[in-house]
């Protein structure tokens, strides 16, 4: 069973174009599965739609937990005028 500090969070983007990654080494693991990971600061490390596969493939091989969550886009706020 694997520590529960092994864990990683990827967050698909509603527009699904792209997943932010962050956790245990989440840039390390990514670039340990052959992808170049984009660091955006404190939200994490950010990845192509296409690579989710891939990595979701590799961190199940390094028996890394990983929460996949989809982003929920914000309700239109109403102007009240």
């Amino acid at each position: 069973m694997a520590c529960s500090r092994n864990r990683v969070t990827i967050t698909v983007a509603s527009d699904r174009a792209v997943v932010m990654i962050r956790g245990w080494r989440a840039a390390d693991l990514a670039r340990g599965a052959g992808l170049r990971p984009s660091d955006i600061g404190v939200a994490g490390w950010v990845l192509d739609y296409g690579d989710l596969g891939t990595l979701v493939a590799y961190l199940e091989h390094r028996r890394v937990f990983a929460e996949i969550v989809e982003e929920r886009p914000e309700p239109a706020s109403e102007v009240v005028g």
